[in-house]
């Protein structure tokens, strides 16, 4: 009874080690998955890390009770499995991808059978499992991968620990098969520090960058919650001035034209005196998605305030933004907005070119402002482009010197 215990002892350490890790990290995850924003993905690897704990809970009575019986050889083999296929399935959501929970569950059963099968032939069911659970994070590196889409800081280290996490249950797989093969001693305890210690590991690396992925992802949305105008979708004034801040250190570096736009609605506050302010609300919404649509990779557009818009147009001359700008303008006129009510809205525009002598794109933003002020006073609905180095700041609204001292912080 002594030695039995003495032989038991090492495995159920490892065993209650791995139950404890899996447990706090399916627990963390849950915490996550609540206080976070409650992504889809985090509440599934909670499941995945619940798995893995009831899977080492019916190892462990199992091994003490009935450890070759046919159905405790098959729970612990679905359960290990349950919890790769969840994980992978998370990491499908997160990357916005089909969970392809049939086809998981397939695979599921399927291993649990050959797993059955392997025990049966005296070659080790673990072995099945851990070839499963190699192939399962070799999916989820996949899925997070993507094709041709940037990986973000917190994405690659969660790709980093699961590529490590599967080797080792390659390594797992390997161990098991010669120590079978071998039958020797040395081999079992090289295995059971590989279980143990490289499994906790693995388990407390891949958790950790999983909720540290999990909070860059919420920094990330309020990041862009800051710089985004909760109406329109486009860059509030704020993220405008930011991006335009960028747009000029760029311009300079490739010696580019940019052309900067101030646009604004024409008769904005009789649309929400007459109509509401529901139907003003999707006037400014239309606006903004015509404009974003029609916008290249590069360009750029921001609600500045109110009915006021600012566009960028890189590597564009004053007089090419004037034929962009006019088209633009004339569909725009020629749209139907409204549900209820037709409403169809007109709309002036601004343009001056960021001059060489510019210091910042702020100037060339006050004669865009000048341009525009020009094109509301000859009648609205048209499209007019300063050409002068001259004219003075416009002091309508600040835009042009909250963009001066955005450039200047960012350069």
């Amino acid at each position: 009874m002594g030695a039995h215990v003495d032989r038991m002892t090492p495995t159920a350490v490892i065993l209650a080690v791995l139950f404890c890790t899996n447990s706090v990290l399916s627990l963390t995850m849950g915490l996550a998955w609540r206080d976070l924003g409650k992504p889809r993905h985090a509440l599934t690897w909670s499941m995945a890390f619940g798995a893995a704990s009831l899977q080492w809970v019916v190892n462990a009575t199992g091994l003490q009770l009935f450890p070759h019986a046919v159905p405790y050889l098959a729970i612990v083999s679905a359960l290990s499995m349950t919890s790769g296929s969840l994980w992978a399935i998370g990491c499908r959501q997160r990357a916005g991808l089909s969970p392809h929970y049939v086809r998981f569950s397939i695979g599921v059963i399927a291993f649990t059978g050959i797993a059955v099968t392997t025990s049966a032939l005296g070659l080790g069911p673990f072995s099945s499992t851990s070839l499963f659970g190699c192939a399962m994070f070799m999916i989820s590196v996949s899925s997070m991968l993507g094709r041709g889409r940037r990986t973000t800081h917190g994405e690659r280290v969660l790709i980093c620990a699961m590529a490590i996490f599967a080797v080792l249950e390659l390594l797992l797989v390997i161990l098991s098969v010669v120590q079978i093969a071998s039958s020797t001693p040395e081999l079992m305890n090289v295995y059971r520090v590989a279980l143990g210690l490289g499994l906790t590991c693995g388990y407390i690396v891949i958790g950790v960058a999983a909720v540290f992925l999990i909070a860059t992802d919420l920094a990330g949305q309020m990041r862009v919650l800051t710089i985004s105008d909760p109406l329109t979708g486009v860059y509030n004034r704020r993220g405008f001035e930011q991006a335009a801040a960028q747009a000029i250190i760029a311009t300079r570096f490739r010696h580019e034209p940019l052309a900067v736009i101030i646009a604004d609605l024409d008769g904005f506050k009789t649309i929400n005196d007459r109509h509401g302010h529901a139907v003003g609300d999707d006037v400014l919404q239309r606006f903004a998605t015509h404009v974003a649509s029609s916008l290249r990779r590069g360009d750029m557009v921001g609600r500045l305030g109110g009915e006021e818009f600012g566009i960028l147009l890189a590597n564009t001359t004053g007089e090419a933004a004037v034929r962009i700008v006019d088209r633009l303008r004339s569909e725009f006129a020629a749209l139907s907005i409204g549900d209820d009510v037709s409403v169809q809205v007109t709309c002036s525009f601004g343009i001056a070119e960021l001059a060489d002598d510019d210091k910042d794109v702020g100037t060339a933003v006050n004669r865009a402002d000048q341009a525009l002020y020009r094109a509301k006073s000859a009648g609205r609905n048209r499209v007019v482009l300063n050409d002068s180095r001259c004219i003075p700041p416009s002091s309508r609204d600040g835009i042009g010197e909250a963009l001066h001292d955005a450039a200047a912080s960012g350069s």
